[in-house]
């Protein structure tokens, strides 16, 4: 994630495994994502939920359960708007 979007060469290997998870109706998680350039561009890729420092920041467990249940874990994370469902699977004809 480190050098996306500016990499055409990361940006090809993440637009495989969109395609690939896309094919198989999976769902995609990017690890590592730590800039809003990065969430982005993802978003506009296709990729379905993030993980890294620019959605939430290391902590214990404890910390981690009382925020998801008084929702503030997902009160600080970004407004971009959800990306689309994964496309239906094709039947593909002999």
């Amino acid at each position: 994630m480190k050098d996306l979007p500016q990499s055409q060469k990361d940006a090809a290997i993440c637009n495989a495994v969109f395609d690939l998870a896309g094919h198989l109706n999976l769902s995609v998680v990017a690890e590592g994502v730590e800039l809003e350039e990065q969430l982005t561009w993802l978003d506009e890729h296709g990729c379905h939920y993030v993980q890294g420092y620019l959605t939430g920041k290391p902590m214990p467990a404890n910390v981690a359960l009382a925020a998801l249940k008084e929702n503030l874990y997902t009160a600080l994370l970004p407004a971009v708007p959800p990306a689309s469902p994964p496309p239906e699977p094709r039947t593909v004809k002999p």
